[in-house]
């Protein structure tokens, strides 16, 4: 299975009728791991603390570790406690998946199996997605969203995750979740420093990919193109350079004169050594040696 749901057991009739459900995404632009998605359901009465504490209930990327994991606890231990006040679902889509389809889809459809998964549920609910999570398609809609639609009314919002409180710690979730799943990896793929960059971008990353090649949890699709240079004998890839781009023409001539290396040559002038495109260093004069 490439698709991975968790759920606490049993349905509370206390929630059956009216809820809200905010679900996010995180793990969108890794080069390694899955994507997840959560979602947290609450009643359409009920209400999510602004703060605990000193610590605003806030998009995941914009807080810390210590902070994310704080309001994760607090929703673990939430659920348990008052199970009819809130509820929180996850899925997770993994590499093959990714690669057989494309990010967006699988996004898509982890969000879809939750949606299948809390609509057992019955009753009414209101759905916020954060930008980029879609629930509607034509051939889902064909099987399931086309029978529910009138109990169901899924938005997409624009940085949702700056809006919605259920969103908020739906990002929460999804990202102590994802973060966790990546530092166990890390135990098993010795070398990449999993647990450190999360499958992130970053130069730790390119180097460990430089050094030990790709493993089974990157995402091949997302090394593939014309600035990636794939060995396929030794399954190493090379990242590309980094490339600076300005808008300014004194921008575009120096990462243009900075592919060419530099000429020494005579200065018509002076006749002294002089580096092409600059000007001489003993009479000033400048121009095209």
């Amino acid at each position: 299975m490439m698709v991975y749901i968790q759920a606490p057991a049993g349905i509370e009739p206390a929630m059956k009728k009216n809820y809200i459900v905010g679900m996010d995404e995180v793990g969108r632009g890794s080069l390694a791991g899955p994507v997840e998605v959560a979602a947290v359901v609450i009643p359409a009465a009920g209400r999510l603390p602004n703060r605990l504490g000193r610590l605003i209930l806030r998009d995941s990327k914009k807080m810390t570790p210590k902070g994310r994991e704080r309001w994760y606890r607090w929703a673990k231990e939430r659920e348990k406690k008052f199970p009819e006040r809130i509820r929180i679902f996850s899925s997770r889509v993994y590499p093959k998946k990714i690669d057989r389809t494309n990010i967006s889809m699988a996004a898509n459809e982890a969000a879809r199996r939750l949606f299948e998964k809390i609509n057992k549920r019955g009753g009414r609910m209101r759905i916020y997605l954060d930008g980029g999570l879609y629930l509607k398609s034509r051939e889902y809609q064909e099987s399931l969203f086309e029978k529910t639609r009138k109990n169901c009314r899924p938005r997409t919002i624009v940085k949702g995750d700056e809006k919605v409180p259920t969103i908020k710690l739906a990002s929460i979730v999804a990202k102590v979740e994802r973060d966790r799943y990546m530092a166990k990896q890390d135990g098993r793929y010795r070398g990449y420093n999993f647990s450190k960059h999360k499958g992130y971008a970053t130069k730790d990353h390119f180097a460990s990919v430089r050094k030990k090649g790709i493993c089974r949890i990157h995402r091949l699709t997302f090394f593939s193109g014309e600035n990636i240079i794939k060995d396929k004998q030794n399954r190493k890839i090379m990242p590309p350079p980094v490339k600076h781009h300005s808008k300014s023409k004194v921008g575009r001539r120096r990462a243009h004169l900075a592919k060419k290396p530099q000429q020494l040559s005579k200065c018509p002038k002076c006749g002294g050594p002089v580096l092409s495109h600059r000007a001489c260093s003993r009479c000033g004069f400048y121009g095209n040696v």
